[in-house]
């Protein structure tokens, strides 16, 4: 990841994902368009309400 700069896609697997703990966290039916962490992060700028300077 490291490397790339890429974040891996969460590919939801119920027999894995159900019982896994750390599900809320990465939430893989959320991100199922694959889009990635960065592309979350831009759009959360982008929709943000920031004030002027």
């Amino acid at each position: 990841m490291k490397a790339t700069g890429l974040t891996p896609s969460a590919d939801y697997d119920s027999r894995r994902c159900d019982a896994c703990s750390l599900i809320d966290l990465c939430q893989p039916r959320a991100l199922r368009l694959k889009r990635g962490a960065a592309s979350w992060f831009a759009n959360r700028l982008k929709s943000d309400d920031l004030p002027n300077s």
